[in-house]
């Protein structure tokens, strides 16, 4: 039960069921997890009038907004024992409450049949949080305990009547004398509002008739509810929920934890009641209503009398419906019941006045943020609580209409509901969860306080834009999408080319012989065109089977169920029977008022069924094409392609065969996994059945154009062409038609490409998109133009999620950085000298005598090596296959991404499959989740055994075992992460050390300096993180050697989000791209600029208090190799340590000279950045080093 009635009914409150799903108003709570503000001085006050759910919301929203209130609460208590006090909730809500685990180990997760497609430990499914439900007397125990202040809850205070006459506030009566003053009044005092009626009372004062008396008689009712809490019962599990339909009435069991089973009976009433003839209900009243359902099975092995016999109380009563049009008069604002009462059965009503009351505190907040700098006047109240009711009222009306007819459906109140329940539910897949997660998606939330990171990061993440009653009209998309049916009607008429003679021409593709004339009468449309050859009568086809594809593969969407889209059989069926062109308008048109962008809200409703959808390629090609291609062909005889014709004719009915074939035979429904584990795993067979279809249709448009050039190819003559007179009955397809068929289709494209403008997910400009069209028209024709840009709408490009991944909102990569790794710099100092010490005789050799070697492709070897030790482990630091990856990934994923943008936008699809970087990094993706897996599966295992017997997992000093520990239970991708570290880390680290000793190269006097340095400094302190601190010399030749040959000419690259204008007056546009001038040859800063100063920046170090300043891994405006700002790299510390140690050691293991010519390989660079040459080579040779001291390891 969610309300708090000050007259003392609690009847005909009932928010216990499991389609609360997710709990809509999970954002708000949120607020609990962050510090009070500082309370108002303003002298703005709040009254707040009732204790209950949406009393106590507000409560905690306005003290976290630091405004002032007082709670007037009519108990003795905020949080009473009720009779029935069972409310369901989701964990996504919980973990905003102030104290979440208290929270989340009170309540029950639910089961269900089917692995759960809202959360799981460890997964990202839809709302990223668990299902579960917890007893209205615990949340409201939590609300209260969760206020830092709670002396404005004022107990035994009932509110008797409501002041309003004078101009600066409210004044409000209590029945034991009690007069509270205040700015606003908000009653939050359930079903019976005293406040509610004490608004319209003073409203007919101020204008009579202002609330007429059908108002105040809008509470109905027309179902009651037999609650009862029951013991443990055989047949019912903690997190099992159980709804039945049946004739008049419905019924609902939920188990508890515990043993305990909250049940309910639904039942419709001889009449619908108003107020104030509402009934109510004693508790023979309820036993006598029991007795009539004793025999009611529930499931197998539990009948009604079971829960009846176990129960511990019961209560009968009215279920209220109430939705108000006037929430708030003057000074006053109702929140909750008392203004939208809705039936039981979704659980929606204790959300919906959270929602609100959330709502409310940001347009109260407002008000006390203006309270302190001006006077609020009456005018200026009322303006911002009708802006409250206004954000409120279309999701409240849309929630309470869902509510009713979900009553109605249960109860099989009609036939309509029948048909619903037997015929259209069964068929419909998930359409009442999805239902209900629109109440979820879209829930309110304070505007003053960040949005939760978890929530965001599911498959269905919130946003407030989407949901219940915000979603796109449909009449005005209809009303938007009249331009495709126009043009279907009238593009013909428009395009006709009356001056070309072949318009009154008719090239059949069929002849039409006895046995196949009716076929062929019944079918006319795609029977016969008008063309110059038969080339583009196949032309013709083969663009339109691109288009067919599509049409299947829409017809499988989860997004399209019980639409128009998923009946592709009417949709062939009528090809054959009308005019295509007018078929496609219809088609178009209905897809356009249909589809939505809200429907792709979550991410596998995007998601095919791959039973229909694998079948695609096969299908058409046996259906449609190979019949097609074989009637055209004239290398075939007359009679194989006359016959062949006959079959293509029933390609309607021979796709719907051969597709539910091979759906039967040989494929699984996996539909159900699917959604939870790939929602994106059709995309593949999606990509490559338009490919296929594009390269056909692009085969026969190069064809057509050869032919057109030697009037050769498939031209129209009496052996290549059949001609016949087909009779007036025939009514062909012309080219003109054939135009405006591709014309709809066109327009159609750019209807989905606004959606996606408008979603912000494509953000190229009108201009740019329709050069982007145009282009692709010309080049590969409307078949191929439209199946490109339909499967762009929905392509995600595999390959690149290590870059998502370390985007993360949350940051878990760059926090493991920050953090672990950067701590455990001593710990991990050992790892890298072993690894170095394996890895450099391997690299470099043995030998004593001068070798030639590959500098870039060395250190890149060695980098990999040691970057791998420290983020995977010592055994797959050394794997090959991994080490090919993290040399290789970076590389080929950065070119493929820079191609790709290259690419139009609607070329794409076909570019991500034929550039080889493409292919390359998705190869190395999914190796990599075959090297890495494994690894991460046994350090879980480890850990869980570990928390098993008891024992401390024991602790692993890598990037799995730190991001594991930082994620504290978050979702990670690991193997994404991995990667994403692997990108950051290995290449960089490769250029610049490359460049150093490139440098030493060609100034041979330092090299001994260095190594100098190194055997006096490593040789009394040894291999520790401490010692690197003090080689000065080396650290300032690694920053001088990047400011002499810098990594990048620019650093820091930035993205305007908008328009903005500098203090020196230059503006910025939203979208352009800024960089930071690296300015290391500037005299002003560097003295000499030009010359190469191994010692420039040591005695800069010298100084008091600016020893760190001058470091290499130190960041400033001046030194922005690892940017500057928060921004700056987070494992820059690691970075520079690794390359210490690997240039230590070479210095102690090798000598190293020039080759001739070295000099004359100049650097690479491409947009601002610069590397080595790949092609330089350079001679060492192992050293003697019997005259160097043993360097030991220390921690």
């Amino acid at each position: 039960m969610l309300c708090n009635d000050t007259e003392g009914s609690c009847y005909g409150v009932f928010d216990s069921t499991w389609f609360e799903v997710g709990t809509i108003a999970f954002i708000i709570f949120f607020v609990f997890n962050y510090n009070m503000a500082s309370k108002s001085q303003s002298g703005f006050r709040v009254l707040v009038a009732g204790g209950g759910i949406a009393g106590l919301t507000l409560a905690n929203c306005l003290e976290r907004a630091g405004v002032e209130y007082i709670l007037l609460e009519a108990h003795d208590n905020v949080a009473p024992r009720t009779n029935w006090d069972a409310t369901t909730r989701s964990s996504r809500k919980l973990k905003a409450y102030g104290s979440p685990d208290v929270l989340i180990k009170m309540a029950t997760f639910f089961i269900f049949p089917t692995e759960s497609v809202f959360w799981k430990q460890g997964k990202k499914l839809l709302f990223n949080y668990a299902i579960s439900y917890l007893e209205r007397e615990t949340v409201l125990r939590v609300l209260y305990e969760n206020l830092h202040d709670k002396s404005p809850i004022h107990l035994l205070r009932r509110i008797t009547s409501v002041d309003h006459s004078g101009t600066d506030g409210v004044v409000v009566h209590c029945q034991d004398g009690t007069i509270v003053a205040g700015d606003v009044l908000v009653g939050c005092d359930g079903v019976n509002s005293l406040v509610r009626r004490e608004m319209w009372r003073l409203s007919e004062h101020d204008k009579p008739q202002a609330t007429p008396e059908s108002v105040r008689n809008g509470l109905k009712a027309e179902f009651q509810c037999l609650f009862g809490l029951s013991t443990r019962t055989r047949g019912v599990n903690a997190g099992e929920m159980d709804v039945n339909f049946a004739s008049g009435f419905s019924t609902m069991v939920i188990g508890g934890k515990g043993g305990r089973v909250f049940w309910f009976v639904f039942a419709k009433m001889d009449k619908t009641y108003t107020s104030p003839n509402i009934p109510k209900y004693s508790y023979e009243d309820a036993v006598a209503f029991a007795n009539e359902y004793m025999d009611f099975t529930i499931k197998d092995g539990l009948k009604f009398s079971d829960l009846w016999q176990s129960r511990t109380s019961v209560t009968l009563a009215a279920t209220e419906e109430a939705e108000l049009k006037e929430w708030t008069w003057g000074r006053i604002a109702c929140v909750g019941d008392n203004v939208h009462k809705m039936t039981p059965h979704m659980g929606a009503g204790g959300n919906a006045a959270m929602e609100s009351a959330a709502t409310l505190a940001n347009e109260l907040r407002k008000l006390g943020q203006a309270a302190k700098k001006t006077k609020i006047d009456i005018e200026t109240v009322q303006r911002h609580l009708e802006t409250y009711q206004r954000g409120r009222r279309d999701r409240t009306s849309a929630v309470c209409d869902a509510s009713a007819q979900l009553a109605r459906l249960q109860a099989l109140d009609s036939v309509a509901s029948k048909f619903i329940a037997f015929w259209i539910l069964p068929t419909a897949g998930d359409l009442l969860v999805d239902v209900n997660c629109d109440m979820i998606i879209g829930a309110a939330k304070l505007d003053y306080i960040p949005t939760p990171e978890r929530s965001v990061q599911g498959t269905m993440p919130f946003n407030p834009s989407l949901g219940l009653g915000k979603g796109e009209s449909k009449l005005k998309r209809g009303f938007a999408g009249l331009p495709l049916l126009a043009l279907s009607l009238f593009g013909p008429w428009l395009v006709e080319p009356s001056n070309l003679a072949m318009v009154d021409k008719l090239t059949p593709l069929f002849l039409s012989y006895d046995h196949a004339s009716n076929s062929i009468r019944a079918w006319p449309y795609t029977g016969v065109l008008a063309a110059s050859s038969g080339l583009d009568v196949m032309r013709f086809h083969l663009d339109f089977g691109i288009i067919c594809a599509v049409v299947l593969f829409e017809s499988s969407r989860r997004a399209n169920v019980l639409t128009i889209s998923s009946l592709p059989i009417a949709f062939f069926y009528c090809l054959q029977s009308f005019k295509i062109v007018h078929v496609m308008g219809v088609y178009c048109f209905a897809h356009y008022v249909q589809s939505p962008i809200e429907n792709f809200r979550a991410k596998d409703m995007r998601l095919t069924n791959r039973a229909y959808s694998g079948t695609v390629l096969v299908t058409l090609l046996v259906a449609y094409y190979v019949p097609l291609v074989t009637a055209i062909m004239p290398v075939f005889s007359i009679t194989t392609r006359l016959t062949w014709g006959y079959i293509f004719q029933y390609f309607p009915f021979s796709i719907s065969i051969l597709q539910n074939g091979l759906k039967h035979l040989f494929l699984e429904d996996v539909m159900d996994e699917d959604k939870i584990r790939a929602p994106d795993g059709d995309l593949s067979l999606i990509g490559l059945t338009i490919f296929t279809f594009a390269l056909f249709a692009f085969v026969a448009r190069l064809l057509a154009l050869i032919g057109t050039l030697t009037s050769q190819v498939l031209s129209q003559s009496s052996d290549m062409v059949l001609m016949t007179e087909l009779g007036g009955w025939a009514q062909p397809i012309r080219l003109f038609e054939i135009h405006a068929i591709f014309a709809v289709l066109l327009v159609w494209l750019l209807y989905l490409f606004s959606d996606l403008k408008r979603a912000e997910i494509v953000r190229w400009s009108w201009p740019t998109l329709l050069v982007c069209i145009a282009t692709a028209l010309c080049l590969f024709g409307p078949g191929v133009t439209v199946g490109m840009g339909w499967l762009d709408f929905f392509t995600e490009y595999h390959g690149f999620e290590p870059f998502l991944e370390g985007t993360r909102d949350d940051g878990v990569i760059s926090h493991t950085v920050r953090t672990k790794l950067t701590q455990s710099l001593g710990l991990i100092t050992g790892d890298l000298v072993d690894e170095t010490n394996v890895s450099m005789p391997h690299i470099f050799g043995d030998s004593t005598m001068w070798t030639s070697v590959l500098l870039k492709d060395a250190i890149l070897n060695l980098v990999a090596r040691l970057s791998s030790r420290v983020f995977l482990g010592e055994e797959l630091c050394r794997n090959e296959e991994w080490l090919r990856i993290a040399k290789s990934y970076a590389v080929d994923a950065l070119t493929a991404t820079y191609l790709m943008r290259m690419a139009p936008s609607l070329l794409r699809p076909i570019a991500y499959w034929l550039i080889p970087q493409c292919r390359r990094s998705r190869q190395a993706v999914q190796c990599a989740r075959k090297l890495i897996d494994p690894e991460v599966k046994k350090r879980k295992k480890l850990v869980d055994d570990a928390l098993q017997s008891g024992a401390k997992p024991s602790k692993i000093s890598d990037a799995i075992g730190w991001m594991y520990q930082v994620a504290a239970g978050r979702p990670v991708d690991f193997v994404c992460a991995q990667m994403q570290l692997t990108l950051a880390a290995v290449h960089t680290t490769t250029e610049v050390l490359t460049q150093a000793i490139l440098d030493l190269c060609e100034r041979p006097e330092l090299v001994q300096k260095l190594r100098e340095e190194v055997i006096e400094v490593l040789g009394d302190e040894g291999w520790a993180k401490t010692s690197f601190y003090k080689l000065k010399l080396m650290d300032s030749f690694f920053k001088e050697s990047q400011r002499f040959t810098p990594l990048v000419s620019t650093a820091m690259n930035r993205l305007v989000e908008k328009d903005i204008t500098l203090s020196d007056g230059r503006f910025l546009p939203k979208g352009i791209r800024i960089n930071v001038l690296t300015d290391f040859r500037n005299p002003e800063k560097y003295p000499n600029p030009d010359e190469f100063d191994a010692m420039r920046f040591v005695p800069m170090r010298q100084g008091q208090g600016s020893e760190n300043a001058s470091q290499l891994a130190s960041t400033s405006s001046e030194h922005t190799l690892f940017g500057h700002g928060r921004h700056a790299c987070p494992g820059r510390f690691f970075a520079v340590n690794e390359m210490k140690i690997i240039l230590a050691q070479f210095l102690l293991e090798y000598d190293l000279r020039a080759k001739e010519g070295l000099t004359e390989l100049q650097p690479q660079a491409f947009e601002t950045s610069i590397g080595v040459n790949p092609a330089v080579t350079i001679e060492i040779r192992r050293r003697n080093k019997s005259a160097d001291v043993r360097i030991e390891k220390r921690e």
